[in-house]
């Protein structure tokens, strides 16, 4: 992406400290590092699927060096992140009909930071320029910068990637052109009298020419990073098992921290893009990112604002800035087991349980997405869905059974209890669940259980599936 003269030098060190070798470095033939063998490196390497073709020099080794000796631990920060990021970005790459690697370039750009700055100001995940970014429709203002919305900036993105590989034919000279612009590229091409990356390469600026081999040590980082005794760092799971709602309504995050419970530190992080505090109100539509176990809560909250005209809510609930200041912050899931049968996939078991292959590769610490059979998958499920109910709206009472006495001898109504949704029989309330319903839907429809209480008192796991007919258990009377 065109970005002046700032380097990736400068880029790469400002956000994860991982550049070339130095050419001192470069001279020390034969020298050696712990946790990296070079020879298993090149074979690795040669092996690697990857959208350019892999390459073993010294730029390459440099980061790579970078990744797995120098600056392990912001490396395994950067792998922990992609837990978070890579499943949207997949996303968007296959409804842009992409290839599934470019979510490596982000690695590049911004070390998976949306809040990474440039020196020069490209911005967020993959480091638009405010002229470049409002060129692909990201608002710039006092209130919001798209460019580190981690939504709408992939969108962007995609549609950036998807022109520059049409102009170019070639993902090494796409690339390129992302970094320093395609008029510097097509420049290099004529001088150099070829559309190889590696013999236009002295032609491009310097930051440019690192730019393919950054991208190729980024991909081996993804794909590799065990062999090297790195061990990512993964974000809390609020930050994981998360719920995007598009909002064309005004709303604080200091109303939202009052309505979920969840500390405004904790709402910043997963919404970086609103530089003050709110979401402003928008045609469009933005994007609220929200853990899932509160979202139905400000749905309600957001529902019940629109029937009282837009006038805000009284909420008195208790404000925190950090989540380790609230009671029982770490308490909000529990854990289960989902055993490996013989037929299971990851990406299966992912769906079946609701959350994502990467979720369950950062639970159980896999390196592949290679499962077997009889295999303990940890899982997690929240201990409660948040509902919000106004302090004036009082619970409601039953309504007094009426009986209706038939018009004509031959009438009768009753209400059977076998067609009723919800009803009590013997010590229980029961639900018949409708089809497709989740366990998870079926606890936010009774605010008064949480999850756990309702799997623990029919005996079954999460992940099991409801079945239209069933009788679920709500509450013991």
């Amino acid at each position: 992406m065109q970005r002046g003269i700032v380097t990736i030098l400068l880029v790469l060190s400002a956000f994860i400290g991982i550049v070339p070798m130095t050419k001192a470095a470069e001279s020390s033939e034969g020298a050696t590092y712990a946790y990296y063998e070079e020879e298993e490196v090149k074979q690795r390497l040669e092996e690697m699927p990857c959208l350019v073709k892999p390459k073993y020099e010294s730029t390459v080794k440099g980061y790579l060096l970078g990744y797995t000796v120098r600056n392990r631990e912001k490396a395994e920060g950067i792998l922990g992140r992609t837990t978070v990021y890579f499943p949207l970005f997949e996303q968007y790459l296959q409804e842009h009909n992409l290839p599934d690697a470019l979510k490596y370039l982000a690695v590049v750009e911004s070390a998976l930071d949306p809040n990474a700055v440039s020196p020069v100001g490209a911005t967020g995940l993959w480091q638009f320029m405010d002229y470049t970014g409002r060129d692909f429709g990201l608002k710039i203002n006092r209130t919001v910068d798209e460019r580190r919305d981690p939504v709408k900036s992939t969108q962007a993105a995609m549609a950036f990637l998807g022109l520059l590989y049409e102009r170019f034919g070639n993902w090494e000279l796409a690339l390129a052109a992302y970094n320093s612009g395609g008029g510097r590229v097509s420049r290099a091409m004529k001088r150099a009298r070829s559309r190889n990356f590696w013999r236009i390469r002295r032609y491009l600026p310097r930051e440019t020419r690192n730019y393919v081999p950054a991208f190729i040590a980024a991909t081996y980082l993804g794909q590799y990073y065990y062999h090297h005794q790195l061990a990512p760092q993964y974000p809390q799971i609020d930050l994981q098992l998360t719920e995007r709602l598009l909002t064309t309504e005004y709303v604080s995050f200091f109303r939202i921290a009052q309505v979920t419970g969840l500390s405004l530190d904790l709402i910043e992080t997963l919404n970086p893009a609103y530089v003050r505090g709110y979401i402003p109100e928008s045609q469009e539509g933005n994007y609220l990112i929200l853990p899932k176990r509160v979202m139905p809560a400000v749905k309600d909250y957001l529902r019940l604002r629109e029937l009282e005209g837009n006038h805000e809510l009284e909420v008195n609930t208790p404000v925190y800035r950090y989540a380790h200041e609230s009671p029982n912050w770490k308490e909000n899931y529990f854990e289960s087991i989902y055993i490996v049968r013989e037929e299971d996939r990851l990406e299966n078991i992912a769906q079946l349980l609701h959350c994502t292959p990467y979720d369950l590769q950062a639970w159980n610490r896999l390196t592949s997405w290679e499962v077997r059979r009889g295999q303990e998958l940890v899982h997690y499920y929240p201990r409660e869905i948040r509902r919000f109910r106004p302090a004036y709206l009082s619970p409601l009472e039953p309504l007094p059974q009426r009986s209706v006495t038939p018009s004509t001898p031959e009438l009768r109504l009753e209400l059977r209890e076998d067609k009723a949704e919800v009803y009590r029989r013997g010590k229980y309330l029961y639900y018949r669940p409708k089809r497709h319903e989740t366990w998870i839907d079926i606890a936010a429809k009774f605010p008064e259980v949480t999850l756990e209480q309702l799997l623990l008192l029919n005996e079954i796991d999460a992940s099991q599936p409801t079945a239209p007919g069933t009788k679920v258990r709500i509450r013991r009377f």
